[in-house]
C-alpha cells in the first residue's frame, strides 16, 4: 500500500494503522454475519464428496446441489466489479471462472455492491463519495458444457451513509481519522486534475445520477471439468453493445469485446479458481482525458465448502488502469472480497461479502459490501 514515503504519489488519506483498522472493521462485521447462520447448520456433518452419477437412493432422497454436481467446481467466486473511479466506467467485463449449468437449466442472479471511494492528493485529486452498483443476469444451459448469459450492469455515485459507521469505528478504538474528517459526513466530492494539458474534472453536482450502463451477452464453454488430477478449464467470449453514453464519457467502438480463460481445481473441501481476461473498447475519452482502448483483468479466489450448504470465499480482483500518466490511476487496482455463500434451499443461494482495497487504495474502493441472490431451476 502506498504511504507518505512512497515517492511522487504519496497517500495522505490514511496511515498504515488507519488502513489496517478499516480492514479490521470489515472482519468484525463479517464475523458478526457468520454468527447469524443457524446453530443447527453449524452442527451438520461435513459434506460427502459429490457424486453426480449416483441415482437417488429412495423416494425421500434429496437431490445434490447443482453447483457441486461436477468435479472441481463449487459455488464459485463473487461476481465482483472494479469500483475505483476510472475502472468503474467499464463495468460488465470481468474474468469468468469455470461454471456448471446443466443442459436446459436456467439461472437468475442479482447483485448489489455498495462501496466508499475516498482519495486525496493536493492539486491532483479529491474523491469522497459512495458507489452503488446493480447487476442482474439470466443464463441458460445449451449443453452440459456450454451456456449463454445475458447480463445488465449499472452504477450510480451517491452521498451515501457509510461515513458515520467508518468514523465511529475509528473513534471507538481511538484511531485518528486523519483527512477522513476533512468534510462533513456523507459529503460528495469528485475533483481531479489529470495534468499534461488535460482539462480538470469536476463532478460535484452529479450525485445520484447513473454514470454507466451496459448489457453484456456471453457464451462460456468448459473444455473439461477435470478429475482428481486434472483441473477444470473453460473459456468465454463476451460482447457489449452501447446503450448510449453518459456524459462526460464519449467515443468508443460500435461494440466492445472481451475474452476470458480460466481454471479451477478442488482439493478436498477447498476450491481454487484462477481467471484472466482481455477487453477491447475502442477510443474513449472522459471529460477530455483519453482512456486506454484495452483493459486486462485477473481474478484469484479460494473457496472452502465448510458445510453441506455453506462456503467461505476470499478473492482478489485486479484490473489494469485505464488512463495514461495519472499516477496511481494508471496502475492496476487490487480489490478484495471475502464472505459467506449459503444455499438456503436447494438451488437458491444468498451470498454476502465485504469489499476492501489492497495495494493501490487510490484506484480501489476503501470499504464496502456486496449481496448476491442466485436461483436455479
Amino acid at each position: 500500500m502506498l504511504d507518505q514515503d512512497s515517492g511522487d504519489w504519496p497517500w495522505p488519506l490514511r496511515s498504515r494503522s488507519a488502513g489496517a483498522s478499516s480492514f479490521l472493521l470489515s472482519l468484525v462485521l463479517f464475523l458478526a454475519c457468520l454468527c447469524a447462520v443457524p446453530q443447527t447448520a453449524w452442527g451438520q456433518d461435513p459434506p460427502d464428496p459429490p457424486s453426480p452419477q449416483a441415482p437417488s437412493s429412495g423416494e425421500g432422497a434429496e437431490e445434490p446441489s447443482s453447483w457441486f454436481s461436477q468435479n472441481n467446481v463449487g459455488y464459485g467466486p463473487y461476481h465482483q466489479g472494479a469500483l475505483g473511479f476510472f475502472n468503474s466506467l467499464r463495468l460488465g467485463f470481468i474474468p469468468r471462472v469455470p461454471v456448471f449449468l446443466s443442459d436446459g437449466s436456467w439461472e437468475v442472479r442479482t447483485t448489489e455492491s455498495w462501496a466508499k471511494d475516498i482519495a486525496l492528493k493536493d492539486q491532483s485529486f479529491n474523491l469522497d463519495y459512495e458507489i452503488l452498483r446493480t447487476e442482474a443476469s439470466v443464463a441458460y444451459g445449451l449443453s452440459n458444457s456450454t451456456f449463454l448469459e445475458l447480463d445488465f450492469d449499472t452504477a450510480t455515485r451517491v452521498h451515501g451513509i457509510l461515513d458515520p459507521l467508518m468514523n465511529g469505528f475509528h473513534d471507538t478504538f481511538a484511531i485518528p481519522l486523519g483527512p477522513r474528517g476533512r468534510l462533513p459526513n456523507n459529503s460528495f466530492r469528485i475533483e481531479l486534475e489529470p495534468g499534461q494539458g488535460r482539462p480538470p474534472i469536476n463532478l460535484d453536482r452529479d450525485a445520484g445520477r447513473p454514470f454507466t450502463r451496459a448489457v453484456v451477452l456471453s457464451v462460456q464453454n468448459a473444455l473439461t471439468y477435470g478429475d482428481e488430477a486434472l483441473p477444470a478449464f473453460s473459456y468465454s467470449f463476451s460482447a457489449r453493445p452501447p446503450l448510449g453514453r453518459f456524459e462526460p464519457l464519449s467515443g468508443g467502438s460500435p461494440i466492445d469485446l472481451s475474452g476470458s480463460i480460466s481454471a479451477s481445481k478442488s482439493y478436498g473441501d477447498f476450491y481454487l479458481y484462477l481467471a484472466v481476461d482481455l477487453s477491447l473498447f475502442g477510443d474513449e475519452s472522459f471529460a477530455g482525458t483519453s482512456l486506454r482502448s484495452y483493459q486486462w483483468g485477473a481474478l484469484g479466489a479460494l473457496e472452502w465448502n465448510c458445510l453441506d450448504d455453506v462456503s467461505l470465499v476470499v478473492q482478489c480482483l485486479s484490473m489494469s488502469g485505464v488512463v495514461n500518466s495519472f499516477g496511481p490511476f494508471s496502475k492496476p487496482s487490487y480489490e478484495l472480497c471475502y464472505g459467506v455463500k449459503w444455499e438456503l434451499s436447494r438451488n437458491f443461494r444468498i451470498d454476502f461479502g465485504m469489499l476492501h482495497d489492497v495495494q493501490n487504495p487510490i484506484n480501489s474502493p476503501d470499504f464496502g459490501f456486496q449481496l448476491e441472490l442466485c436461483l436455479r431451476w
